[in-house]
């Protein structure tokens, strides 16, 4: 009985979906005015790439704790990222049961895991949903 049971475990999570959240930091952009400025946020994807949340625009990418809700599920993202001036450090999150996820290494320049944003630093964050 108990073997079923471990089984079944390990076939819910082998089938579970692959969303991921990004955040970006774009210095010097045409969406801002005045040199030296920037704009930053967060967006979470399903595996899809239908955007199903976006993070607080009062506390941006860089903060110690945003509550994300996402669209058509339960359970909410909790991101947070450290940041220097223009650039990530890193970047972590939580989803349901899954408490602390490290995010990937920081990228700069404009791919923006290929979304095709133009910006200066992104962070992405891959987690099971």
């Amino acid at each position: 009985m108990l073997s079923v049971a471990l089984l079944a475990s390990y076939l819910s999570v082998a089938s579970a979906a692959t969303c991921y959240a990004v955040g970006y930091i774009d210095t010097n952009s045409a969406m801002v005015i005045g040199p030296l400025t920037n704009s930053n946020g967060v967006f979470v994807y399903d595996a899809d790439d239908n955007k199903i949340g976006t993070g607080s625009t009062e506390k941006g990418a860089c903060t110690d704790l945003d509550k994300i809700d996402l669209d058509g599920y339960d359970d909410f993202f909790g991101w947070a990222a450290s940041c220097n001036a223009n650039s990530f450090k890193e970047c972590h999150g939580s989803y349901a049961t899954q408490t602390h996820i490290d995010g990937e290494d920081v990228e700069d320049g404009d791919d923006f895991y290929g979304i095709g944003i133009s910006t200066s630093s992104q962070c992405k964050i891959e987690f099971d949903c």
